[in-house]
């Protein structure tokens, strides 16, 4: 079945319920999702922005903010980080301190959402947005000084956050030029080279604001960055990063990153309640899971009946790293355990010799379908010892007069 979210009440378009808490829709939505924000996985219709095969559940604060911050989605790639940036906006509006916390690392935020995270009660969501130098940057001189004069730790990341953005602008490609430079190109480099020029004046300034700071700390790192922002190198910093060079390397190849138009994918969608139902808030942006964060989803989904029909989806993924970590869950469910041990991929083999909860469930001759009579799989899974009786005995019957050392060592350590 196909399905439209629908929209939200005209006079709040775009904006979902869970920050609207003056409306009788926010009260009702926070009793089944107390975080307002949902997990969806579908498939992608061709030339539509719907999909089909649609299945919700409500997520935690928790999960939310983990997925954010450790699940892949580092905005590499400029279509990933538009879409990131219109959900990390409305994230920083969140009534949670602990997702606008989350938002306050989003280096595209815009400047509306700095100025109200700037102003934000909690220190979690202060010092992070101090760490994120795109959103210092976006302050002007008298914002930033109000912003951190508080805190000692908030001056100093603040100073070196500014000086870092007059560093990314400095570096930046498009503000060099050709000696036969056309308009456009003179006239781009001419903008880029303003940008920075007022970056750096903001950071000389904040550096001269704080420059006899009471604060030792402070004092000594106002002349490292003072000396840093007057020795800026031309070379420019190298700094790498698994998942950015994994998904550049696939976006240059021409390879989505959520999955094939046939795969299942995965978003975070602000919820509403709609005839009893839980579905994405229409006309609000999804926050799109490439297929690595999907790790840490399989990982971290609680276990209860309404993540089943994720865990089962899951359970069939294209790929390994997802299928394994399915693998490591407790109480999977049937339908899972059942594609799982179908699986010939040595990882999700291994992990599911690992589950001792699987494991009980599972027949002899499961079990063997599982091992294959492989000996390094039999010695990663069983060569430190078995906690089970049953498969000790299982394992000593089948494998105890194989001609194969390697196996019949493995064995000696059950005994």
């Amino acid at each position: 079945m196909t399905h439209t979210p629908s929209t939200v009440n005209d006079n709040h378009q775009c904006v979902p319920p869970i920050l609207q808490p003056q409306l009788p829709e926010f009260r009702e939505l926070i009793k089944r999702a107390p975080s307002g924000i949902g997990l969806i996985s579908g498939k992608r219709m061709t030339g539509s922005d719907e999909w089909d095969e649609i299945i919700t559940v409500a997520v935690s604060t928790e999960f939310v903010a983990d997925l954010v911050r450790w699940g892949g989605m580092d905005a590499a790639m400029p279509e990933e980080a538009m879409r990131r940036a219109a959900f990390m906006n409305l994230l920083a509006r969140h009534p949670d301190a602990r997702l606008r916390t989350a938002a306050a690392t989003e280096p595209n935020l815009t400047a509306e959402s700095v100025t109200l995270l700037a102003d934000d009660a909690s220190h979690d969501v202060k010092n992070n947005l101090s760490l994120n130098a795109q959103a210092v940057g976006l302050m002007s001189f008298d914002q930033a000084v109000a912003f951190a004069s508080e805190d000692g730790q908030l001056i100093e990341n603040t100073m070196e956050s500014m000086t870092q953005a007059a560093n990314n602008a400095y570096h930046n490609p498009l503000r060099q030029k050709s000696e036969a430079a056309t308009v456009e190109e003179f006239e781009r480099s001419v903008a880029f080279d303003e940008q920075y020029q007022a970056l750096a004046e903001k950071a000389r300034k904040l550096i001269e604001h704080f420059y006899e700071h009471p604060d030792l700390s402070v004092r000594q790192e106002a002349r490292i960055l003072q000396d840093r922002l007057e020795k800026f190198s031309d070379e420019v910093p190298k700094r790498r990063h698994p998942f950015t060079r994994r998904r550049r390397s696939a976006s240059e190849f021409g390879l989505d990153l959520y999955g094939r138009p046939q795969d299942y994918v995965y978003a975070l969608v602000f919820l509403e309640e709609v005839e009893g139902d839980l579905r994405a808030a229409g006309s609000t942006p999804k926050l799109m899971i490439p297929v690595d964060g999907l790790e840490g989803v399989a990982r971290d989904l609680p276990i209860n009946g309404d993540t089943e029909p994720f865990v089962v989806r899951m359970a069939y993924h294209p790929a390994r790293a997802v299928r394994s970590e399915v693998a490591r869950r407790d109480a999977l469910p049937t339908d899972a355990v059942k594609a799982l041990c179908a699986d010939s991929t040595y990882d999700v083999r291994q992990a599911l010799l690992a589950n001792e909860d699987v494991l009980a469930d599972l027949s002899d001759k499961e079990i063997l379908n599982i091992i294959k009579a492989d000996p390094g799989l039999l010695s990663e899974s069983f060569g430190f010892g078995c906690a089970s009786s049953r498969i000790s005995r299982l394992l000593r019957q089948t494998y105890g007069d194989s001609k194969d050392p390697y196996i019949l060592e493995t064995i000696s350590c059950l005994e």
